[in-house]
């Protein structure tokens, strides 16, 4: 489609440990579309983060890309850019932090630098994705980009260090940060865990409002469904460094297929019948270093069938751009290659 400007197929990303490989992706392929937010959703564990991490190719030491294509369309228009094959402190990767795809951390406090003030480091921002901005028309663009993200007294706020500004000021200071490089795509990884209920709500229509002004895509990234059904225009269901659904936000919430995704459904306040008590996914996300001969979720789920602890599921479709990882809707299996026969392919 010629809307996509994020096209990610079979991506990989490991980390060696003293215990064996995690596969903390293993095998993602997903599509971002311009103008429209995709929502990947899971549990702690799932491959999120590290999702949004390759994307940046910002992944922590040792974990790196070992397999698989992230293709982006840039500013302009020209052929795609596989940003898994361009060196990770390269020139063509530091273009695309600085001018084309942004991030905004879970954790502002450690996205900050401490002994700066905010305005510092935004008018830095806006210096590097243009080199011909003197500081005193960066500042003026920093105050309004400040303003842009609804913070009161910009022109006092400017000069404050983070640690003088609340969780959810600092927050909007980040977003504020990451729109210097005026970006085809943000990437917001769990941008309302960190701040209360009344905040994380004007979080949501701040990054909806600026989405509208700047038309730029957005990848929300989270493990809160109340926050993928007020933002996501498309979803992508993550188990284990996997997309085990994919569809449509109506897909997902009226719709959902895998059991797994249909177990978070129910987990969530207001899904369960009045005066019963939550449903709780039995078990935890296994260890991701650890290969299981069977489909990743059959240890914790209640629907599994008689082959499910022996053969993993393929990806099929259930309708028009819904698609499920299970058995229950295909007989389609997939080989899962070990670590060694996916780092040997490079």
């Amino acid at each position: 489609m010629s809307d996509v400007i994020l096209d990610i197929e079979d991506l990989r990303t490991y980390i060696p440990t003293p215990d064996g490989i995690v596969r903390a992706v293993n095998g993602v392929s997903l599509s971002v579309r311009h103008g429209r937010t995709l929502g990947i959703l899971g549990e702690s564990g799932c491959g999120k983060t590290m999702t949004g991490l390759s994307i940046m190719r910002i992944t922590p030491d040792p974990g790196r890309i070992v397999d698989g294509k992230i293709l982006y369309a840039p500013k302009g228009g020209g052929a795609p850019v596989d940003i898994a094959k361009l060196e990770r402190e390269g020139k063509e990767m530091a273009h695309i932090r600085r001018r084309e795809i942004s991030m905004i951390f879970q954790e502002p406090m450690t996205a900050f630098s401490p002994v700066y003030t905010i305005g510092n480091q935004i008018t830095e921002a806006i210096m590097l994705y243009d080199p011909n901005t003197d500081k005193k028309a960066a500042r003026a663009r920093c105050l309004e980009l400040l303003r842009d993200v609804g913070l009161p007294e910009a022109h006092q706020l400017i000069d404050q260090y983070p640690f003088e500004l609340s969780g959810g000021m600092r927050q909007r200071a980040m977003i504020a940060m990451a729109l210097a490089c005026d970006p085809r795509l943000l990437i917001a990884d769990e941008p309302t865990t960190a701040i209360d209920v009344t905040i994380q709500a004007q979080i949501i229509e701040l990054l909806k409002s600026l989405q509208q002004k700047f038309g730029m895509a957005i990848i929300i990234i989270t493990h809160n469904l109340g926050v993928i059904a007020e933002m996501a225009d498309d979803v992508a269901v993550m188990y284990l460094g996997k997309v085990v659904e994919s569809g449509t936000i109506d897909d997902i919430l009226e719709n959902p297929k895998h059991p797994y995704t249909q177990a978070l459904m129910r987990s969530i306040p207001g899904t369960a019948p009045r005066h019963s008590e939550l449903a709780v996914i039995p078990g935890t996300v296994p260890r991701a270093d650890r290969i299981l001969p069977g489909c990743d979720f059959q240890p914790r789920c209640s629907q599994c069938l008689e082959h499910c602890d022996k053969k993993k599921p393929g990806t099929s479709p259930v309708s028009d751009g819904h698609a499920v990882r299970c058995f229950l809707y295909s007989d389609v299996e997939e080989y899962d290659p070990t670590p060694e026969e996916v780092m040997s392919r490079g």
